[in-house]
């Protein structure tokens, strides 16, 4: 069973995926089930979580074969320290999903965007998102790109 679920390749970051029984993160807090690799931005120092790396703008973009697994949901996105902060309608910090997809079984040709800030628990919680049907199956086993530029006005 590897533990290195990202790969450095001339293609660029491979994120893999495997079932594991025995996952141990003072992050996520979850101890078992499927598990894909990420790129962690924050640490856990006494008990509180640190920020290690933030970037506010740029252009980000994601090849990605989606997987064909039952329970497995794909996605790529971007998140603040700062989106647990209630009150300033995500300037402070925010979730942006770029793209999920957890709709292999119920309709493959979907993906979702959004966008959650002001906390993740009511009543504060607000969310702006939409689901696309691509018009294709996104489960093809083809490369498929998604991106988001983000600047300081837009």
């Amino acid at each position: 069973m590897s533990y290195n679920l990202l790969e450095f390749s001339e293609k660029g970051l491979i994120v893999h995926s495997e079932q594991r029984s025995d996952h141990n993160c003072d992050v996520c807090g979850v101890s078992e089930g499927i598990f894909t690799g990420g790129i962690e931005t924050r640490q856990i120092l006494d008990g509180k979580s640190v920020s290690l790396f933030s970037q506010a703008y740029g252009y980000f973009e994601a090849t990605v074969i989606f997987p064909r697994g039952t329970g497995m949901w794909s996605a790529f996105w971007l998140q603040s320290d700062g989106t647990g902060k209630i009150g300033s309608q995500g300037k402070d910090g925010s979730e942006l999903d770029i793209y999920e997809s957890s709709f292999m079984s119920a309709n493959p040709t979907k993906t979702g965007q959004a966008i959650h800030y002001d906390a993740y628990d009511a009543p504060w919680y607000r969310s702006k998102g939409n689901v696309t049907d691509v018009g294709y199956n996104l489960y093809d086993g083809q490369p498929h790109i998604y991106a988001l530029k983000w600047t300081p006005s837009e």
